[in-house]
């Protein structure tokens, strides 16, 4: 009887031990970004739409009083991919938040019905990228960035870290 107590409270240990490291604090920061600057390597306004196409954008990085933080630059590449019959434009984005307190490296995708892919100013959906680095204060940081887009081409970007 006593062995068999002593398993069930080893295994009951394992698994609340599991459940804590399951149940990571996150911390959340909060940034706002002006309409981008945005440069595309294609000299037509088809290009986001045909696979391989690049968009480069920076944008002026705001706190919650509208004070100057710093910038985001980034980059998206455009892939034209038909998968199960629906034609698809993908859009991987590589992110780049340079702020005072150090650098957040972010990298996702965004996907969209071919027909309907939208310019990069005219998409008002969420976007999660991964965070996949950092500098300065944000040394090894793991995470995930929301970006939502308003109407008048400003950005709210979330990031939630794993503590």
């Amino acid at each position: 009887m006593v062995k068999k107590f002593a398993g069930a409270m080893i295994a009951f240990s394992f698994v609340v031990a599991t459940l804590s490291a399951c149940t990571a604090e996150t911390k959340t920061l909060v940034v706002f970004q002006d309409a981008p600057v945005i440069v595309s390597d294609a000299n037509d306004e088809n290009a986001l739409v045909r696979t391989g196409e690049r968009l480069f954008f920076a944008g002026v990085l705001r706190n919650s009083d509208r004070e100057n933080i710093g910038e985001v630059i980034g980059q998206l590449t455009t892939f034209d991919v038909t998968i199960s019959g629906v034609a698809e434009v993908d859009r991987f984005r590589e992110l780049a938040f340079n702020m005072s307190k150090g650098q957040i490296l972010a990298l996702g995708t965004s996907q969209y019905i071919a027909s309907k892919a939208p310019g990069f100013a005219s998409d008002s959906e969420s976007s999660i990228a991964v965070i996949v680095g950092g500098t300065g204060e944000y040394v090894g940081v793991q995470g995930t960035v929301t970006s939502k887009q308003y109407k008048v081409g400003t950005y709210q970007h979330t990031f939630v870290f794993l503590d």
